[in-house]
């Protein structure tokens, strides 16, 4: 069995059970929180790096 977690990059750092309002305009981020929903799943946020 194959487990995956989709991944939605904000460039921002969020916290555990944080709760954000976005407004998700892009069609293949639309499309991932969708099927995240409909599949009861979640997703991650990866964290942000700055380089120096």
């Amino acid at each position: 069995m194959n487990r995956f977690l989709p991944l939605f990059p904000l460039g921002l750092v969020v916290f555990p059970d944080e709760s954000l309002n976005l407004h998700i305009f892009e069609p293949r981020y639309q499309q991932l929180i969708n099927e995240c929903e409909s599949d009861g799943i979640t997703f991650g946020i990866p964290p942000l790096f700055e380089k120096n």
